[in-house]
């Protein structure tokens, strides 16, 4: 029995005891009642039963980050600074742009009770942004099938961002920001890729 602020009760489980006890017909019964009655009701944004998929991809965002910095610091001259090679320094970023946008809203998710719908529009706004500062000046027919795809994966994070901010107890919007997510890291993994066989071709001696 649940007693609403108002002093009426209700007949429900209380949603303590084992989670295996719980009616969640009768839970939602319990929510819209307190609704009516106007008592606001404990809402996740995100449920949890994606905190371990949010966990492992910010672990994950993070361990590729750092190897990417290994690279970098292994070839410095080639891929950052003045002299570098122009398209290794466009992958590189682009690259970490992915995985810094996985790694954050990831992050983000795990907040309990946070709206994480602007944080991801930031972080889709800024990608897309510095997605096509990157090669917009560089038009090139071998990188124009990732660049395609990464303008899609972020604009649909941004298209998602914003249908958290309108509905963000929407449950399946979490199921399809985890897809973008896995979207982001294939745009960085496929940079990633494309960055080490260039270094690799610029380390081959001439013929």
């Amino acid at each position: 029995m649940v007693v609403l602020g108002n002093g009426r009760r209700v007949l429900g489980h209380t949603g303590l005891g084992p989670a295996s006890t719980r009616d969640p017909c009768i839970a939602w019964s319990v929510e819209f009642t307190e609704k009516a009655a106007g008592v606001s009701p404990e809402v996740t944004v995100v449920p949890g039963s994606y905190a371990g998929f949010f966990d492992a991809s910010s672990q994950a965002a993070g361990a590729l980050i750092g190897l990417l910095f290994v690279v970098i610091a292994l070839k410095p001259g080639r891929i950052v600074g003045d002299r570098a090679d122009p398209t290794s320094r466009r992958l590189a970023a682009s690259s970490f742009t992915g995985l810094v946008n996985a790694f954050f809203v990831s992050l983000l998710a795990l907040i309990p009770g946070h709206n994480i719908g602007i944080g991801a529009a930031i972080m889709a706004v800024l990608s897309l942004y510095h997605t096509l500062r990157l090669h917009l000046g560089y038009p090139g027919a071998r990188h124009i099938l990732v660049f395609v795809f990464s303008l899609l994966a972020y604009g649909a994070e941004l298209f998602v961002a914003i249908a958290f901010m309108v509905h963000p107890h929407d449950r399946d919007l979490v199921t399809y920001l985890a897809f973008v997510l896995i979207g982001c890291f294939a745009v960085a993994l496929s940079r990633a890729w494309q960055l080490m066989e260039t270094t690799t071709a610029n380390d081959l001696p001439a013929a």
